[in-house]
């Protein structure tokens, strides 16, 4: 029931014995259960301050974690940022996620991949590319193309060699 401060190494021992702290640390609890062990104290939530400046810190709660002052949370390996979320969204390989996901890299997905826009219906912006990393057009298949139901084509050409079992061409 006080305070301890320190500005610089802190070690508690015992003369006949061994380092205080080699047990676990409680902060606002007297039965610390962790290395670490802080307790709110049972309010919903307590932080974790910066030292420079009392506006930016990170507020953790049952069952939030709540970035205060800056607006974002960058999650590091090797002092290297690979994850990133701010008041836009989610970032996987960039700081700045421009929307709710942005990923600036590969992507690889063992099921299947959809995009859906709110207004209208399923789509990919910009060139798809099956089989191949540099698609000329809205659809380039690199490989054989097998359909079971209409294959339909409108304002366009077929060229080459061509199977026909049924095809509607508009």
């Amino acid at each position: 029931n006080g305070s301890l401060s320190s500005h610089g190494a802190l070690s508690a021992t015992h003369a006949s014995c061994c380092n205080y702290f080699a047990g676990n640390v409680g902060i606002n609890t007297t039965t610390p259960d962790r290395r670490l062990d802080v307790s709110s104290g049972g309010a919903d939530s307590y932080s974790i301050r910066s030292s420079y400046n009392d506006s930016y810190y990170l507020e953790l709660a049952h069952n939030r974690i709540n970035a205060v002052g800056n607006g974002y949370i960058w999650f590091n390996i090797a002092d290297s940022t690979k994850m990133a979320i701010n008041g836009t969204g989610l970032g996987i390989g960039t700081t700045s996620p421009g929307d709710k996901l942005t990923v600036q890299g590969n992507i690889s997905a063992q099921g299947g991949v959809c995009a859906t826009h709110a207004s209208c219906c399923n789509y990919f912006a910009g060139n798809v590319g099956i089989g191949t990393t540099t698609p000329n057009e809205k659809l380039t298949v690199a490989g054989n193309i097998s359909a079971t139901g209409t294959v339909t084509a409108e304002d366009g050409e077929i060229t080459d060699l061509l199977n026909v079992g049924r095809l509607t061409v508009n």
